[in-house]
C-alpha cells in the first residue's frame, strides 16, 4: 500500500507534527462519512452497527497494547481517562501521588485537583531529556498510592523504561498510571510486561483519529478499585428498554462509559 496516498496534503507540505495532532488519513475520513450516513437508519439497525463497531474497536486496541477487550473503555480524550482514575481511586488526606515536573499538564491537573481533598502531589524535579526514574523512586514513600507519568514526554521526546518502573510499582503496591498519547501508535507498549495499572490515550496523535476519540485501559483485577464517580445508562447492565432502577455495573471496563461517543 502506498501510505502517502492516505494523506493528500503531503503533495503540498511536509508534515512533522503528529505529536501535536496528526493529519487524518483518507480511510479515517471515509469512516466518519460512513458513520454519519448510518444515522439515517432506524434506531435498532443503527445501534446494532454502532455496538458492533465499538466491540471491534476495543478488540483492536486491546491487541495493540496486549490487553483484553474487557479492560478497554472508549472515552473522548486522555484527560477524561486520567480524571476517571484520579477521582475513582478515592484518595484521602495524607495519601500522595508522584508526578514529574516536565510532564504534560494534562497528566498533572487531574492529580493537582485532588489537593482540595488534602491529597499531596509530590512533584519530581527533572531536567529535559533526563531519565528521572531514580528520582521518582526516591520520591515514593509509605503514603504514595499512585505514580503518574507519560510514556513519552511531550517536550523532549524522552521515553521512559516502563518495565523498570512497573516492576518498582508492583513491589511497592503502588498504582502505575500512564499517559500514553505521545507514544502509542508510533512505538510498542505492552501493558502486561510493564505491569501498568491504568492507562489513558487520546486518538488524534499517532493513532490518526479525529478529535474527541480515545481509550482507557484498566487492569481487570483492579476494576473494583476505581469508583464510578460519573455513571450513565451505558455503564450499567440494564439497558434502556429493561431499566428497573438497578445500578449493577457492567462487569468490564465499559462501566466507565457515561454516554454516547463521538460517532
Amino acid at each position: 500500500m502506498d501510505v502517502r496516498r492516505e494523506f493528500p496534503e503531503l503533495k503540498e507540505i511536509a508534515y512533522l507534527n503528529n505529536a501535536a495532532i496528526s493529519l487524518l488519513p483518507v480511510r479515517s475520513r471515509e469512516a466518519l462519512i460512513s458513520s454519519l450516513k448510518e444515522r439515517e437508519y432506524s434506531g435498532e439497525k443503527r445501534m446494532g452497527i454502532r455496538d458492533k463497531r465499538e466491540r471491534i474497536t476495543r478488540e483492536k486496541i486491546a491487541k495493540l497494547i496486549n490487553a483484553s477487550y474487557e479492560e478497554i473503555c472508549l472515552v473522548s480524550n486522555t484527560s477524561e481517562g486520567l480524571n476517571i482514575f484520579a477521582q475513582g481511586l478515592n484518595l484521602k488526606e495524607k495519601d500522595n501521588v508522584v508526578i514529574v515536573r516536565h510532564g504534560f499538564p494534562g497528566n498533572a491537573v487531574p492529580w493537582l485537583n485532588l489537593e482540595k481533598k488534602k491529597v499531596s502531589v509530590n512533584i519530581v524535579e527533572s531536567e529535559y531529556g533526563e531519565d528521572a526514574s531514580d528520582k521518582i523512586f526516591r520520591a515514593i514513600d509509605k503514603n504514595t498510592k499512585a505514580l503518574a507519568i507519560s510514556f513519552v514526554e511531550w517536550i523532549d521526546g524522552f521515553k521512559y523504561d516502563l518495565d523498570k518502573i512497573g516492576d518498582f510499582c508492583r513491589e511497592h503496591g503502588i498504582a502505575f498510571v500512564v499517559d500514553s498519547i505521545q507514544g502509542v501508535g508510533a512505538m510498542n507498549l505492552d501493558v502486561r510486561s510493564s505491569q501498568i495499572s491504568f492507562l489513558s490515550n487520546g486518538g488524534p496523535k499517532w493513532l490518526l483519529s479525529p478529535n474527541g476519540t480515545g481509550f482507557i485501559f484498566i487492569r481487570k483485577d483492579l476494576l473494583n478499585k476505581i469508583d464510578t464517580k460519573y455513571l450513565g445508562y451505558l455503564g450499567i447492565r440494564k439497558g434502556p428498554m429493561d431499566f428497573d432502577y438497578d445500578l449493577t455495573l457492567n462487569e468490564d471496563a465499559s462501566r466507565y462509559k457515561v454516554g454516547t461517543l463521538n460517532d
